[in-house]
């Protein structure tokens, strides 16, 4: 396909191609050539990868394609948090993006394969220098950390507050018959205002989080092209 023409063939492996049958619609209207590109060649190549990788390629692929992940899923989380109380981040899509970034880390660990090549020595420790992984390390810590308000609000319930809140020995005692609906509603009120109080202070730390994922997605973005430099150097490829 180029700007002033392009070519739609039928599909290969399939029954029909089997029976020699082929057919195909050649364009030659720019426009309509540039629809076809942006709706669907665009995408074909955006998750084409070769087939004959080598294992640096294949995790230069790979880290590109789960920082993608990484920034979805904070924009994510940032939804979860946009509305009042009553909207909570999930365990899951907390989960979600610490696994994300073991799996970066894990990327990066090969590197070390090609660290004793003579061509390779100085673009990886440009590599290490470029990507900002101390910025992913706090973002895990400050999602998995003990007193971490985004872990507090997902782990919430107001239910098993207000169950708690009415067990206490004080309230127990005066919760029952008549005074049952008035300390039903005390427990429902502390709730809410605990809920808010949490869901105020996520939404301070998700600020931090988001600073350091925008930090790492732009140094690593900078990193993906040295490890580009460096699969390049290995195999003395020449794209002149």
């Amino acid at each position: 396909m180029t700007d002033s023409i392009g070519y739609v063939g039928s599909s290969n492996f399939s029954e029909a191609s089997a029976d020699k049958f082929e057919c195909g619609v050649l364009i030659t209207c720019p426009e309509t050539i540039k629809q076809v590109r942006s709706e669907f060649v665009d995408e074909i190549i955006q998750y084409s990868h070769p087939t004959d990788m080598s294992a640096l390629k294949e995790a230069t692929i790979f880290i590109g394609d789960i920082r993608t992940d990484l920034a979805r899923l904070m924009v994510s989380l940032g939804d979860q948090l946009a509305g009042s109380n009553g909207q909570h981040p999930t365990l899951e899509s907390l989960q979600e993006i610490i696994e994300v970034i073991d799996a970066i880390e894990g990327g990066l660990l090969c590197l070390d394969e090609y660290s004793e090549h003579e061509k390779s020595s100085e673009l990886l420790s440009q590599v290490s220098e470029v990507i900002d992984i101390q910025s992913l390390r706090k973002l895990r810590d400050l999602l998995e950390h003990y007193d971490s308000h985004l872990l507090e609000l997902a782990e919430f319930s107001v239910e098993d507050f207000i169950d708690s809140y009415l067990n206490e020995p004080e309230i127990a005692k005066e919760a029952y018959d008549e005074h049952v609906d008035k300390y039903i509603q005390l427990a429902t009120n502390a709730a809410e205002d605990k809920e808010q109080q949490l869901h105020d202070a996520a939404k301070k730390e998700l600020k931090e989080a988001a600073s350091l994922a925008t930090r790492f997605v732009r140094s690593s973005e900078n990193a993906l092209e040295k490890m580009k430099e460096l699969e390049n150097s290995i195999w003395d490829f020449d794209n002149t």
